[in-house]
């Protein structure tokens, strides 16, 4: 079979039939992958043979894939067929990705680099794979189902408006950042590549994650990869020329795609290679147009050095953020169930501006001199209160600078109902003086890191896209705020257990019932400490399972790291166990600062206890840095 220097005319079927295979030499195939990217008719043609290209699956009756039942096929792609499948073992509906080529040992590592490239970035805008393995000789991806198409897909079925394509790419850069934060470059982004959930009746996009990491490679290591992979029409020259890249590589493949999606035209195609017009098209913000420009230099010194700048542009944010007044704040945990949306707080909610200041707590010494207040006392106080509000202020400062509008809502609903505490305990402070004994008491407030904490939490947390739904969960949230807040206010038990005890399942949706399961787990532990030392562990270890199944990251990592600190309070052998797993669970949802600082805090705990002095140390740094920028306590 003869091989030409260059497709210029489409080639036989054998060559086709080699490719899929991945028979041929490199070059060829590179040179190949370049003419499918330009000729419809030969990419038609090879998808039709994956499509009939089944691999070696020992499927029975029912089509099973070691504790997985394939059900339907979803699509093909060069490297493998992707199944929609049911996991038996935890109970939940995937996506399968197996090898059309069983055998291949470089498929066998592509698709295990695609794991692992996938894996390590735990995003809500980056397909989450949970397991690659094989099964009698057929290696596959077990990853998240996505109902829905990609994006390319979406756009020409929708005839989306601008501000609505922007949105939409604003999601997936959220993604790509992601990934370069923990050292991925991608190396094929386009819009094949990028997924869009849709709502029931196919219309509205209602979260979008990056996909395909086939092509991935890691900053700082050798990769092993073919340098001069990717999709031609969207690669950065320096990508087509071999050398090695960075993220301002995937900069310039966004701004690819995202040029394709505006104006139906790739760039560089209206004048000379060296010289970028913009087609006309007033509804394009002039800031997109700038940035594009700048994101398709063909010298990547000129690029932007991070695709967050994306983000910025095609999402800007207000330097003030409006915060809505709900429970979530508290315990910012969510399982994913039914159909999520990622939005972070109801449009239709009250809102307030977010604020980084301690309320009205200076008029305090005025109304206690007046009831007459001990100068002692009054000097007691005024000193507690001026420090909680520079810790206030300083928390304050970072979350309402967040670029993510979650953040800076869940600090102000947070503070909002701290504000209400406070508010009654200086009250109580400034009556006619009466017992010093309880000025301690007064003061015993919730710790302002808690907002933080929350607050960084949020951030991660999907919700559900049924407005009542919604309503429902943001009030059952609110609920239980009020709960922990009275707690740690140490109002009497009978105050709060009747309004837990009203968050049952027939006082619900369902979806909200189960959203809430594992926060509600979580909050009746911390309840229960004082009360009953033997409660919390089987609360907590519910909570961990029922996250885990039903895929709640945020609830499994806060779950794992209460169960892990309640056990090295105890003495407990599992203890490093437990504080193991709560740090990969910690990991999958991209490491929040709050999250790693109390786990770094808690293992200085852990180590002193079993006399590992260096340990110890080296942890207290690393929660102390953790605390510095930002991170809880």
């Amino acid at each position: 079979m003869q091989v030409p220097a260059s497709f210029t005319e489409c080639p036989e079927d054998g060559l086709l039939a080699l490719f899929i295979e991945r028979a041929l030499d490199v070059p060829v195939a590179d040179r190949l992958r370049d003419h499918l990217d330009d000729c419809d008719t030969c990419r038609r043609g090879v998808m039709a043979w994956v499509e009939h290209t089944e691999p070696t699956v020992n499927v029975e009756a029912e089509l099973q894939l070691g504790h997985f039942m394939l059900r339907r096929r979803l699509g093909a792609g060069g490297m493998g067929i992707v199944y929609a499948a049911f996991d038996t073992r935890l109970q939940r509906e995937v996506a399968i990705k197996l090898l059309v080529s069983a055998g291949d040992p470089d498929a066998d590592r592509m698709l295990l680099d695609e794991a692992r490239a996938q894996a390590r970035v735990a995003h809500p805008s980056v397909l989450t794979v949970y397991e690659v393995d094989e099964v009698d000789g057929v290696h596959y991806i077990a990853m998240e189902l996505i109902r829905g198409q990609t994006l390319r897909a979406h756009l020409a079925a929708q005839r989306c408006d601008v501000s609505t394509i922007l949105r939409l790419y604003a999601h997936a850069a959220r993604g790509l950042a992601a990934a370069h934060a923990l050292g991925v470059i991608h190396r094929d982004f386009k819009p094949d590549n990028v997924l869009v959930e849709e709502d029931p009746a196919g219309r509205n996009a209602v979260r979008v994650v990056v996909a395909d990491f086939g092509l991935a490679a890691f900053t700082g290591t050798d990769d092993p990869s073919s340098p001069g992979a990717g999709t031609p029409g969207y690669m950065a020259p320096e990508q087509h020329a071999g050398c090695d890249v960075d993220a301002r590589a995937d900069v310039f493949s966004f701004a690819v795609a995202l040029w394709e999606s505006l104006y139906k035209e790739r760039p560089y195609q209206r004048g000379t290679v060296r010289r970028l017009v913009p087609p006309s098209r007033p509804d394009v913000p002039a800031a997109t147009r700038a940035w594009l420009v700048q994101a398709l230099a063909l010298d990547p010194e000129q690029r932007p050095s991070s695709i967050e700048t994306a983000v910025e542009v095609l999402a800007p944010q207000p330097k003030r953020g409006r915060a809505v007044l709900i429970a979530a704040a508290s315990l910012a945990v969510a399982g994913v169930v039914g159909a999520w949306s990622w939005s972070h707080v109801a449009a239709s909610a009250p809102t307030e501006t977010c604020d980084a200041t301690l309320d009205d707590w200076h008029t305090w010494e005025f109304q206690a001199t007046a009831s007459g207040v001990p100068a002692w006392a009054r000097a007691r106080v005024t000193h507690a209160m001026a420090t909680r509000a520079r810790d206030v202020a300083n928390r304050g400062a970072a979350a309402c600078a967040s670029p993510r509008p979650a953040e800076r809502q869940a600090w102000t609903a947070c503070r909002a109902e701290q504000t209400i505490v406070e508010r009654e305990a200086l009250a109580a402070l400034a009556r006619p003086w009466s017992t010093y004994a309880r000025i301690d008491d007064a003061l015993d407030l919730p710790w302002v890191s808690t907002c933080t904490t929350r607050a960084a939490e949020l951030a991660l947390v999907l919700r559900p896209t049924a407005p009542e739904d919604r309503r429902a969960l943001d009030e059952a949230r609110a609920t239980l705020a009020r709960i922990e807040l009275a707690w740690q206010a140490g109002r009497p038990r009978a105050e709060w257990e009747a309004q837990l005890a009203a968050l049952d399942a027939e006082s619900l949706p369902p979806a909200v019932h189960a959203a809430i399961a594992v926060e509600r787990h979580i909050l009746e532990a911390t309840l229960a400490t004082e009360v009953d030392a033997r409660k919390p562990l089987p609360l907590l270890e519910t909570a961990v399972a029922d996250a885990e199944r039903s895929g709640d990251l945020v609830g499994a990592a806060r779950a794992w790291l209460f169960l892990a600190r309640l056990r090295a309070g105890r003495g407990d052998p599992k203890a490093p166990a437990a504080f193991e797993q709560a740090g990969w669970a910690i990991e999958r949802i991209g490491d929040p600062p709050a999250l790693r600082a109390t786990w770094h805090a808690s293992m200085t705990g852990l180590a002193w206890s079993r006399s590992d002095l260096p340990a110890a140390l080296a942890h207290a740094r690393e929660a102390a840095a953790l605390e510095t920028s930002g991170g809880a306590s």
